[in-house]
């Protein structure tokens, strides 16, 4: 059971990247690149120091297969036009290398998640404006569908195994995975109150 939550959650990391990477690769939309580096920056800041620190199964899987999909769509974010580099996508890249640099001096994994989570965090900036700016852009599909990923995986490893400093990263996947879509449902609701409220006024 062990390892078909493992392959199961893996599968639907896969699954929530696939949007963007048929988006990326058909209509060749130009990306922040820097945004999409220091993403895939994190991800494979994560999944190094889940090997290196002998963490869980569940969490070195999911952390991998997090990275290799990221760096595919920093590859695809090459055949853009343009690449618009903003100074949120700075820190935030700037973040992962400096995770990187501290995670190989200190050899701690706890450094090197923790320098994940917040460079990953900073990078979901932009979207976090935008689900309350302009809730109808952003995709709720994909994001609760990278929550049961991550979701799944963390029940692996809690389960069946022992949580580790390495679930970090995968536990905050769950945690913004799930405040998107609430952000979003939560704004639609308030737009879809104040239009009600107008209406009557007017009549």
């Amino acid at each position: 059971m062990y390892i078909a939550l493992i392959v199961i959650s893996n599968l639907i990391a896969v699954w929530s990247y696939l949007d963007l990477l048929k988006d990326l690769k058909r209509h060749n939309k130009a990306q922040p690149l820097a945004t999409r580096l220091a993403v895939s920056f994190a991800m494979t800041l994560n999944g190094i120091s889940v090997i290196i620190g002998q963490g869980t199964w569940a969490d070195a899987a999911f952390g991998v297969t997090n990275a290799v999909l990221s760096l595919l769509a920093v590859t695809l974010t090459f055949r853009g036009e343009k690449t618009s580099i903003t100074v949120a996508d700075s820190v935030c890249l700037g973040l992962s290398m400096l995770g990187v640099i501290l995670f190989l001096a200190t050899g701690k994994s706890l450094v090197g998640v923790s320098f994940a989570v917040i460079a990953d965090l900073i990078g979901y900036i932009p979207a976090l404006r935008k689900c309350w700016s302009h809730p109808e852009t952003q995709p709720v599909k994909t994001y609760l569908i990278s929550l049961s990923g991550a979701s799944l995986s963390l029940t692996a490893t809690s389960i069946y195994d022992r949580l580790h400093v390495t679930s970090v990263f995968t536990a905050y996947l769950v945690i913004i995975d799930a405040l998107i879509p609430t952000l979003i449902f939560v704004r639609k609701s308030l737009q879809k109150a104040t239009c009600i409220t107008e209406l009557q006024v007017e009549n």
